[in-house]
């Protein structure tokens, strides 16, 4: 083989060879991202499915204590022995907070926000005034702390939680990365049964806070 047809083929392989190697990155890169979703999918059903029988339980109690002042005692029985079965299932989360997440599929969106398609959903598009709804299950009343998992901001940004007639306020922290979550606190917000839904709106009106993403809102009740 003449030096010229080598010197052509050593270099089609050397591309050949990169092209594989780059698509094998980028293979690799979308496996750990698969993997990294499907360990937060997993984590968070395991929140939301612990709140949802912590409310439940919670509902047991209201009934259990109704029946029993209303002199069903058979009926208030049933609640209990369905209550034990709750908390050997929760086992020592019983006696947990009670996390609920709420996420940016849940929520009734002003016109300016949008959704984000990717394997993990965000909030983006905000403008000041702009506003995220959440509807709230009859979760027990009382004293939340309010966590904020966000990205892109690149310097702290002001939004304020609103439930009826209470509310808190407080600022984002600078996300440490692009495409790297960081966790903020609000503070506590007061939820009562008149508080049938949860509104996020942002109070910040420099033009670069639109570049803030809201991944999901965690409420946190004080410990029973």
């Amino acid at each position: 083989m003449p030096t010229f047809h080598r010197a052509v083929f050593a270099f089609v392989m050397l591309v050949s060879l990169g092209l594989t190697f780059a698509r094998a990155q980028e293979a690799s890169a979308l496996a750990n991202t698969l993997e990294r979703t499907q360990k937060t999918f997993r984590r968070q059903t395991d929140l939301v499915s612990t709140s949802m029988r912590r409310l439940y339980l919670e509902r047991l109690q209201g009934l259990e204590l109704k029946a029993a002042k209303a002199g069903h005692y058979e009926a208030a029985q049933a609640y209990q022995e369905e209550g034990d079965r709750i908390r050997t299932q929760l086992g020592p989360k019983a006696k947990a907070p009670l996390r609920l997440i709420l996420l940016p599929g849940e929520a009734t969106l002003s016109r300016d926000l949008t959704l984000t398609n990717r394997l993990t959903q965000t909030l983006s598009g905000w403008k000041p005034g702009s506003t995220a709804a959440w509807k709230l299950p009859a979760i027990p009343q009382g004293g939340y702390r309010v966590e904020i998992v966000h990205r892109k901001n690149s310097r702290p940004v002001s939004f304020k939680l609103a439930a009826s007639h209470y509310h808190v306020s407080g600022s984002l922290a600078e996300a440490a990365g692009e495409n790297k979550d960081a966790q903020s606190s609000l503070g506590d917000l007061r939820i009562i049964r008149d508080s049938p839904t949860l509104t996020l709106t942002l109070e910040d009106d420099d033009l670069s806070s639109g570049l803030t993403e809201i991944k999901h809102i965690i409420l946190i009740s004080h410990a029973p």
